[in-house]
């Protein structure tokens, strides 16, 4: 199985995306919007280099419950039933967050001495901290650390076919958290989101931050409803993992992900990999039994569309969030059962309306 080196990085970004690639203050690096940046950085887990200690990365910030069947808030986008470590909160405190350009730059390193050498070389070279956006590459592990990087480009595919996206949004402690789902928008609930892509959290980003880049009206063939993906950048056989996924009954298809075109024995399942050129490419699945069941799906839409609305809500100033739930003061909300009540009663035309 093929290594994502710092040269092979820019050639995926090359074949896979109209970002490009420069020199910027002699550093080889991708220029990105803001927007981009947040929704890279979220998927990710790159770093914004604003300090030299832990650069801060929004990746788990965007996380609204603990699982499909826990609605247990978790601190991250919301806690304590008001919002917290939303992307417009966020901007308030890290104002560069939403300013400018950002600079995507890869770093390749043996061990953590190694690395924050490199970064304290380039810190200086930026215009303000936190201009740069680093992408680690461990040499010190298996596939370079990056089974990320590839979860954001399966992301994008199916976003551009007009596919609802996230990665690891977790199902019961039972199944654990994919590493990607893709769910099909063509559904009259979602109102004008309809045969839309999206990444879900990228409802939360507010239009501070720039234009919002949804994938309109993009669906070119049909994948299925529902998907979810294994990530592996080892040559090793995931369908144990995949099948616990699809065995919850919420997906009618599961797709392996490799950086090389990789069947596992015996397997059906679909995959998808980047080929010789590093294009990234998907093969549908083979079978013809599906493991979806529409009651248990319907049950899981659900449950996706209660966060879908929570994102819409949390790109609104705190005054529009409360005019929306009708109430004065976050601390009007008690309880668990009234925070989703409050949500699930929501209108997502008309969250779309106050936006």
């Amino acid at each position: 199985m093929r290594s994502i080196t710092k040269e092979i990085f820019f050639k995926i970004f090359s074949q896979n995306s109209d970002l490009v690639q420069l020199d910027f203050k002699g550093i080889s690096s991708i220029r990105i919007s803001s927007y981009e940046a947040f929704i890279y950085a979220t998927i990710t887990g790159s770093g914004y280099l604003d300090n030299l200690v832990m650069p801060f990365t929004p990746k788990g910030l965007m996380k609204i419950f603990q699982a499909e069947d826990n609605l247990n808030l978790v601190t991250g986008l919301w806690d304590k039933f008001h919002p917290y470590y939303t992307p417009r909160k966020i901007a308030e405190v890290r104002d560069y967050i939403a300013t400018g350009d950002k600079y995507l730059i890869p770093i390749e390193f043996k061990n953590e001495l190694d690395y924050h050498d490199k970064i304290r070389e380039i810190f200086h070279k930026q215009d303000f901290p936190g201009q740069f956006l680093i992408q680690r590459i461990e040499d010190n592990k298996k596939g370079k650390g990056l089974e990320s990087l590839i979860e954001y480009f399966a992301c994008e595919f199916f976003k551009a076919n007009g596919y609802l996206v996230d990665n690891q949004i977790p199902l019961s402690q039972a199944y654990g958290s994919p590493d990607w789902i893709a769910i099909s928008t063509d559904g009259a609930e979602f109102g004008r989101l309809r045969k839309q892509g999206f990444y879900l959290f990228e409802l939360a980003i507010p239009s501070l931050f720039g234009e919002r880049d949804i994938a309109i009206n993009s669906a070119r063939q049909t994948l299925g409803n529902s998907i979810v993906g294994e990530v592996k950048v080892t040559a090793s056989n995931s369908t144990s993992q995949l099948n616990k996924y699809l065995s919850t009954e919420f997906f009618d298809s599961g797709v392996l992900c490799f950086t090389d075109r990789f069947v596992p024995d015996n397997s059906q399942a679909a995959i998808a990999f980047f080929n010789t050129d590093w294009k990234f490419k998907f093969e549908p699945d083979r079978q013809l039994n599906r493991f979806i069941d529409e009651k248990r799906y319907e049950k899981y839409l659900h449950f996706i569309l209660l966060n879908l609305k929570i994102y819409q809500l949390s790109s609104l100033p705190d005054e529009l969030i409360l005019s929306a739930l009708s109430i004065r003061n976050f601390s009007e909300i008690k309880s668990k059962t009234d925070f989703v009540r409050q949500m699930s009663d929501l209108d997502i035309e008309s969250i779309l309306d106050i936006s």
